[in-house]
């Protein structure tokens, strides 16, 4: 397998780890101060995403963690986009 798959996904396990430690308010507030983002400035909170993936899946972990959204969804979504970063990778 890919080094840079291995450790992409090493990052994400790590990534993961870190938000579900997180506090239940800290997540709560995490998730407060995005979504007022997204209400002010949709297109600057969606180039902070694009330009900062890491902060799109700890809100999608905290999201599982405070059972907004269902893990199975979550992890449709994922994969797909895992298969496509895998593509990129292997180019």
């Amino acid at each position: 397998m890919n080094l840079r798959i291995l450790t992409l996904c090493h990052y994400m396990y790590l990534l993961f780890q870190a938000v579900s430690s997180l506090p239940p308010e800290q997540m709560f507030e995490l998730m407060k101060q995005m979504k007022i983002c997204i209400q002010n400035n949709p297109n600057e909170a969606r180039n902070m995403l694009l330009q900062n993936p890491q902060l799109a899946y700890a809100l999608l972990q905290a999201q599982i963690v405070m059972k907004i959204v269902d893990p199975q969804v979550a992890m449709v979504c994922l994969t797909k986009i895992t298969c496509t970063i895998i593509g990129i990778l292997c180019d």
